[in-house]
This record gives structure tokens, sequence and C-alpha cells, in this order.
């Protein structure tokens, strides 16, 4: 019989009552504390709201603290995230997420809180500030994952990589002059989009390891002559990525894997089919 059976069963607790809720092989709890009603998967979470024992961190209050709005928040410990099947990052101590809840998605902006005590990834932002968000212009609408991360400050963030990959790997003289790293996922491939704030330097040092091999629509397209590994050192931020093909389209430096990717790319840019000329991200 696959028809789903509900039961919900209620129980007095110190003066409350908690009703356990079954929906098929899913059982959760529910009870109203004073003017709220609480909900949980676990019913000793639930006793413990009852009982007032709440977390009494200060990294939790302080993120707490910094919400700005009166709508919907989600506070989270980002202390696991998962990568992929084999990669969990301790990524932060505390999240405060404002979410707005739409018809075709959510949306969600706040703080991330980090401890100078533990090795967190968020630890290598510090002492940078941030930087124009630019993914956008360069990220095709048909990308499958885009992660980007910006600096203004190269010898911070060299410092900051290497306190927490444990090494003295030191970067290359190309991202001197870089402030936006963008790692893509596409169908044909992956692919990493240098951002210059000033290409007339960048430009030496991206054709310091390239040489022509040949166009697509009037942009010349770049090799390379050995295998490239100067993105290594920004993983877990950027995927571990083996560039065949490159070019340069405005101020952006673009390194892919395959020529497909390459065209499609130029394609994408050439016909504007990118997530800024996307309407739901104009009207965000």
């Amino acid at each position: 019989d696959s028809t789903y059976q509900n039961e919900t069963n209620v129980n007095a607790y110190k003066g409350y009552q908690i009703a356990q809720n079954t929906f098929g092989n899913t059982i959760n709890y529910s009870a109203r504390v004073d003017s709220m009603f609480v909900a949980s998967s676990s019913e000793v979470i639930l006793k413990n709201i009852i009982d007032n024992k709440t977390t009494q961190s200060a990294t939790f209050k302080k993120a707490y603290s910094l919400k700005t709005k009166d709508g919907l928040v989600s506070l989270i410990q980002p202390s696991a995230i998962q990568i992929n099947d084999s990669l969990t990052l301790n990524f932060a101590s505390q999240a405060a997420l404002e979410l707005q809840v739409y018809p075709d998605g959510i949306s969600a902006s706040g703080v991330v809180l980090d401890r100078d005590s533990l090795p967190q990834l968020l630890n290598v932002f510090h002492g940078l500030h941030p930087q124009p968000n630019r993914s956008a212009n360069i990220t095709p609408v048909s990308a499958k994952q885009v992660r980007a991360i910006t600096y203004d400050d190269v010898e911070i963030l060299e410092q900051n990589l290497q306190k927490y990959h444990k090494d003295s790997h030191t970067l290359d003289p190309i991202f001197g002059s870089i402030n936006e790293i963008t790692g893509l996922r596409l169908a044909d491939g992956k692919a990493v989009v240098l951002k210059s704030i000033d290409p007339a330097n960048t430009d030496p040092e991206f054709k310091r390891f390239t040489s022509e091999a040949g166009a697509f629509r009037d942009i010349t397209l770049y090799s390379f002559s050995e295998s490239l590994t100067i993105f290594d050192v920004f993983a877990p931020f950027i995927d571990t990525v083996q560039p065949h093909y490159a070019f340069q389209w405005e101020d952006f430096f673009v390194f892919t894997e395959t020529e497909v990717a390459a065209q499609q790319l130029i394609t994408d840019y050439t016909n504007g089919t990118t997530l800024a000329k996307t309407p739901y991200y104009e009207n965000s």
C-alpha cells in the first residue's frame, strides 16, 4: 500500500503540548511555546527550547544582532559545507541569512562570521575588502555552476592562502592586476575567468605562457605549451581545472579546458546570452 498514513499523537511536557506528527516514514515534533509555533525533527531539541536550554555562543548572538530586517531570517552553522561526495569544508562558524521567497526561486543575503582560532575557509579573506562582482557579465545562461571571489590586495590574499593550505605556494604575477576570479562549469568543460583592473599590465603576463592558436569570430585564441597550474592554489573556491585554450574579452581573461568551450563562451558574449542580461538578474 503506497498510501501515506497521517497520524498525530500529543503528549504533555512541563505544561506544554508536544505533538508528534507522522507522515509516512517522516516524523516531526511541534508545540506552541509562549507566542511561537516551534517545529523540529528532534523531540530533544524541542524540549531543550521549552527548558530554555538555548545557545549562549557569542558568535551566534552577534550574527543574530546583525540582521537588518524583520522578515524571514535563517541562522545556520556553515561549519561542514559539502563541496562534493568526497570533500566537506569548515567554511565559517555562523551565518545569518535574510531570505526572500519568490514564485520561481529563493534569494539569500546576509553575514557570515568566522573564528580566528579555527582553520576556517572564510579566514582566507581576512584583511581584504570585497570588490564589485562582475561575474554575471561573463557567466553564460547555460552554465551549470559558477563561483567567484574578489580581493583588493594580492599580497594579503597570498599570505592568507598560505596559512589556510599550510604551505608556501606563491601566486603567479598575473594575479597582481586581477581583482576577481570566477570558476565556471560548462557543458563542454570547466573555465576560469580573471577580471583585470589594468588589462595593459595583465596582457604581458597572460602572453608569457600562451601562444596564438587561431581565431574565432575575430577573437584571438591562445593555447599553452605546457600544463598550467596557477589556479590550483585557489582550491576549493575554484575547481581543479586543466586549461588548454584562452582568450581576452574586454577586461576579462578567459581560460577554458576545450576549444569548444572557448568558442561557446565567445558566442555567448557576442550574443549577450549572459546572466547579467537576463530579466531576473536585472530586476534582482
